[in-house]
């Protein structure tokens, strides 16, 4: 862009303006010459001085990001995204784009999907819940083991942490800028910054977190990878699923309470509405010790509240960190732990992490399966 006087610069931006709000239609450069107030020729000659494209050029950029972005971003039918794009001849619209990408419409959408990166481990199982092995995704084959064999078919690890410091975002960044995803999902909770990072590598779309529930998450999921179908089929059937286990611990454990302890970092946590929470309390409808509607994530607790948030059977999870196993180690030896009735019953079980603590389609069905085993022992 070269630099042309202050009148001319407002002059070109109200045009710029105008072709973002009209793209969707047919445009003619007498239009575009009038919205910025000059000569037909002289518009042409100044636009180009501006933006480095002919206006023709710019109109069609507009209309094939636009269409770039419906179809990764929406299961909208091509016909309906050339009409959005400015296009009413599907044919057309699809000669321009093949031009533009290189890539038939229907190409660039498959192409692009079945390159999908996710920047969050719940994305990766909301991926195989679908059938979609995304080609990058943030996971630790040491951790979430629950992902089973699926960890071999995907070609991008990027690490996570609980604490994910600079240097990690630089090298994770780094790894992702070489796997040349089509497609990035990335949930809402990285800083600004990352997130411009993020964008500047590949088409992303910023996913809600804390404002969805998993199965939101899921029915979002399933619309940019074309999945909604699976979606449905999916969810129908992990439903019987639920109602059949629900059933059964009703008739094995009655009203007899479950809390899920989480050490994590130093601190004793529990869960509320999310999390291993939505399984338990909302799927599988057992009794909580707590009101748990009152938590939306999760609450960090002191010891000598365990009573009021531990019932009948607990669930315990550790983290590998130091600070988690020495918190632990202190609890267990602390007269606060050793008069809970569930201590004194023997109804103390310490899991993996993993499914219990992914937030994930995938991780709550392998939940669903292990229920039964492991709280009617």
């Amino acid at each position: 862009m070269v630099h042309i006087h202050h009148e001319l610069s407002l002059a070109m931006d109200r045009v710029l303006t105008f072709i973002h709000g009209e793209f969707h239609r047919p445009i003619s450069r007498e239009e575009m010459a009038q919205s910025a107030g000059l000569s037909i020729w002289y518009f042409s000659k100044v636009f180009k001085e501006y933006t480095g494209v002919t206006p023709n050029e710019y109109v069609t950029n507009v209309r094939m990001a636009s269409a770039k972005k419906q179809l990764l971003f929406s299961s909208s039918a091509i016909q309906v995204i050339a009409e959005g794009a400015g296009y009413p001849d599907e044919f057309y619209f699809s000669r321009k784009f093949k031009q533009s990408e290189h890539l038939s419409p229907r190409q660039y959408r498959v192409e692009k999907r079945s390159a999908m990166a996710a920047l969050a481990l719940p994305f990766t199982g909301h991926l195989l819940s679908l059938g979609v092995i995304p080609h990058v995704a943030t996971v630790d084959s040491t951790r979430d083991l629950h992902l089973k064999e699926e960890l071999l078919h995907i070609p991008v690890h990027l690490k996570r942490s609980k604490q994910m410091s600079k240097e990690l975002w630089h090298e994770n960044l780094a790894h992702l800028r070489e796997a040349e995803p089509g497609l990035i999902l990335c949930p809402d909770l990285f800083s600004a910054q990352i997130k411009r990072e993020i964008e500047k590598i590949a088409p992303t779309i910023i996913v809600p977190w804390l404002e969805l529930t998993w199965r939101e998450h899921l029915q979002e999921v399933a619309e940019l990878s074309g999945k909604k179908r699976e979606a449905v089929a999916w969810l129908k059937r992990y439903q019987a699923k639920t109602t059949k286990t629900r059933q059964q611990l009703k008739e094995k454990l009655g009203n007899r309470s479950v809390s899920l302890l989480h050490v994590m970092g130093g601190q004793l946590v529990i869960y509320g509405k999310r999390n291993v929470g939505a399984v338990l309390y909302e799927d599988l409808g057992l009794t909580s010790a707590y009101n748990y509607e009152e938590i939306d994530l999760y609450k960090v607790i002191e010891q000598h509240e365990l009573s009021e948030f531990l019932g009948d059977q607990i669930l315990v999870v550790v983290d590998r960190d130091v600070s988690s196993y020495q918190a632990w180690q202190l609890v267990k030896q602390s007269s606060d732990w050793q008069k809970l009735r569930a201590v004194e019953m023997g109804k103390v079980q310490v899991l993996k992490e993993m499914p219990w603590l992914d937030y994930s389609p995938y991780a709550h069905e392998q939940v669903v399966d292990l229920a039964v085993e492991t709280l009617c022992k």
